[in-house]
């Protein structure tokens, strides 16, 4: 019910229209007919349909045709060993293979040879993806809310060797070698099948080996059954051919040839062609492999063996037959030439060839080459070289030539450099400043061009051009000046219409600045938390405040812990640094030092208001790494350390105890001969209370310490007394 069928008839014919099945499982066709299709298969209802149809219509000459237009959705729930279990809503055209593949198929024990078809409660089908996949099960098709159970996977055999698909399968019980040889795709080429090994768990306790030759058990149609955890290998067949020998060297076809039991060595030299031009016919060499693996050799003369020869040897495994080329023997001499030549040439040496048959070989000297004089090195027979000079005249002929030993090499130089290479150098506003090399009447507009232009913020009124010397351009002379001669040009914005920058010649070493244009730069700051409005904001002048850029923020919330402000800069671009600020202060008196100005990048983040005070470091109550407590106005850290964090431990160091404001900012305890005052608490203080042991530099020295106060005793007293006498003596 709800699937919708769609009816063609075309050819002398023609009829189209579309039928819906309803709830009890009809359709009704012209003429009022209702035929009854639910739960038939699409060939049925075809074959069904048709033969209502010519009842009502002369369909010879026709063609019919029934297909589904729309298909209803139905619910299936995917359940067991798949990795993504779950209900699915899908067309009902969709085959349980189709459902299976959109949970993610079985995972690793999932079983893909018994896959259950669960509907009201009882299995009414099951499904073997191995038999789908390889064309032996037909497409397993679903109702709404039907179960599809993947229970655990059942028997599993390992395969090795030559199968063309290695790995694991699941083998149902009774399957045997005959299934597996299936399912892994078959024998490879070599595979050797007359001993099969399996290695087989016997008892649980220990693997056993066993083998069986599948070549037998075919011709016979026996299978060989498998069992749970058998390990199968087929062996490779040895691929070394026992009747194969091989010929090396001059002859026409080198290679492997197979050879006949008892083939002789000039039947075998017949079929590779016979003896090249330059193979050396008086000499040749066969090398034997022998039984123990060791080598044997023998030679015969390639050119008068034949069938009644008795060095024409019969061939066994293996052999290997050598002609050897007069080239072996030859050591090879060349001519060559190098660099600076039109078409640099290596040639095998010619006798009576002179430098300048090998230079015209070369298609003569090139525009980089120096042509008046030219180098043939020699090789000595003592290895030493020698260089012998040539010179040429204009026209190109050679006033000297020089007839070519064995290995001569013609060198040709570059033209040697009339001057030194020149720059001259660019910075600042242009795509790619740095040094470039000077060329006669080089202008600023031709440097700036070499430079790919100038950038967008280039400053045209002040181009500075700083120059060390000048060139003569009738001596071509370089002409050093007594100091440093700096000269600023203006130049059109319109850069490319731009007349004078033609007219600038620059000299070498020249140094050529153009500024960036003066405007103010892009630059914001961030504020977080309690602002009414929180964010990015863009500094709009260099004076701008932080009361300003708030004032822009909508101001503070009515929560805003001005104390406990955090305010971070960024300097050098690197170095994120917070800075201690007071916005209370600020906040107060708009005009003074603790309004900073603003710079880019920076932050600011305003907390929600805190009533505690924190503790924490070398205290009796030590539960958790912090104590924290209600802020108690005008008092001091000792106070919340005494009453609140049960006093200091033995090894706590009370004279470096200091408070951290909200702010960053750090207050310590200040310490007198007798006494010691700690420092006062803000709201969202954290106290700390160091260790003895990590903060002492050295040890403590009681008689120095003793002597230092006995002194400062006696001075005090001595001061009273004096006090009083000059009182009483008044």
């Amino acid at each position: 019910p709800g699937d919708q069928i769609q009816v063609d008839v075309w050819g002398r014919a023609g009829y189209n229209g579309n039928y819906t099945v309803d709830e009890t499982g009809f359709v009704t066709i012209p003429r009022k007919q209702r035929v009854f299709v639910k739960g038939k298969s699409l060939s049925e209802v075809r074959s069904l349909l048709k033969s209502r149809f010519a009842q009502i219509v002369n369909l010879s000459g026709s063609n019919f045709n029934v297909s589904v237009s729309n298909s209803r959705s139905i619910t299936v729930h995917v359940t067991g060993e798949v990795f993504y279990p779950g209900t699915f809503t899908v067309s009902a055209l969709n085959s349980a293979f189709n459902i299976l593949s959109i949970s993610g198929g079985p995972n690793d024990i999932g079983t893909v040879r018994n896959i259950k078809i669960q509907r009201g409660g009882k299995v009414v089908q099951t499904f073997d993806l191995y038999k789908y996949l390889f064309g032996g099960e037909e497409e397993v098709f679903l109702q709404n809310n039907d179960y599809i159970i993947v229970g655990s996977i059942g028997n599993i055999v390992e395969t090795e060797g030559a199968l063309r698909k290695q790995g694991e399968f699941e083998l149902k019980e009774g399957e045997g070698f005959k299934e597996l040889l299936r399912y892994a795709g078959g024998f490879e080429t070599e595979a050797f099948r007359k001993d099969i090994s399996i290695e087989r768990i016997i008892d649980y306790s220990y693997y056993s080996s066993r083998s069986f030759n599948w070549d037998s058990l075919s011709k016979i149609n026996k299978n060989y059954i498998l069992q749970d955890g058998d390990i199968v290998n087929i062996k490779f067949i040895n691929t070394e051919n026992i009747w194969v020998a091989k010929v090396k060297g001059a002859v026409v076809g080198p290679g492997s040839y197979m050879v006949a039991n008892g083939e002789k060595i000039s039947s075998l030299l017949s079929r590779a062609g016979g003896l090249q031009r330059d193979a050396i016919s008086s000499k040749a060499y066969l090398i034997r492999t022998n039984a123990d693996l060791t080598r044997s050799y023998f030679t015969f003369k390639p050119n008068t063996i034949n069938l009644s020869d008795a060095n024409d040897f019969s061939l066994e495994a293996n052999d290997e037959i050598i002609i050897l080329s007069k080239n072996d023997f030859r050591e090879m001499a060349y001519l060559s030439t190098e660099q600076n030549v039109r078409t640099p040439i290596k040639i095998e040496y010619v006798k009576g060839l002179k430098a300048s048959d090998l230079l015209s070989m070369s298609g003569g000297i090139n525009e980089e080459g120096y042509s008046n004089r030219i180098l043939v090195e020699r090789t000595n027979p003592d290895l030493t070289k020698t260089i012998l000079p040539i010179d040429v005249k204009e026209d190109g002929t050679f006033m000297t030539d020089v007839l070519l030993k064995r290995n001569d090499v013609l060198k040709v130089y570059e033209k040697p450099a009339l001057q030194d290479t020149l720059t001259v150098e660019i910075f600042g506003e242009v795509n790619s400043p740095g040094e470039f090399k000077y060329f006669q009447n080089m202008s600023l507009k031709d440097l700036i061009i070499m430079a790919n232009g100038t950038k967008i913020a280039a400053e045209y009124s002040r181009i500075e051009i700083a120059s060390v010397l000048r060139l003569d351009q009738e001596t071509r002379k370089v002409l050093p000046l007594d100091k440093t001669e700096l000269k600023t040009y203006t130049i059109s914005n319109d850069f490319d219409k731009d007349e004078l920058s033609k007219t600038i010649i620059i000299s070498p070493l020249d140094q050529i600045f153009i500024r960036k244009a003066f405007f103010n730069e892009q630059e914001t700051v961030f504020l977080n938390g309690e602002v009414k409005y929180p964010g990015r904001y863009a500094i709009t002048s260099k004076d701008e405040t932080l009361l300003d850029v708030i004032k822009r923020a909508g101001g503070f919330t009515n929560f805003a812990f001005l104390e406990g402000a955090e305010f971070r800069r960024l300097y050098q671009d690197t170095q994120n640094v917070r800075v201690i600020v007071d916005l209370k202060r600020a906040k107060n008196r708009p005009s003074s030092k603790f309004n900073y100005y603003l710079a880019d990048n920076d932050t600011l983040i305003v907390p929600r208001l805190d009533q505690t005070v924190r503790i924490t470091g070398e205290i009796e109550n030590q539960s958790e790494e912090y104590v924290s407590s209600y802020y108690k106005k005008g008092k001091r850290a000792g106070h919340y350390i005494n009453n609140y964090a049960g006093g200091f431990k033995r090894e706590a160091l009370k004279s470096k105890v200091y408070v951290q404001y909200a702010n960053g900012q750090n207050l310590r305890t200040r310490n007198f001969i007798l006494f010691k005052v700690f420092p006062k608490v803000k709201t969202g203080s954290t106290i700390y209370v160091p260790n003895k042991e990590k903060n002492s530099g050295k040890k403590f020295n009681l008689d120095a310490t003793l002597t230092k106060v006995v002194t400062t005793t006696t001075t005090v007293l001595t001061l009273f007394a004096l006090i009083n006498l000059a009182v009483g003596g008044n």
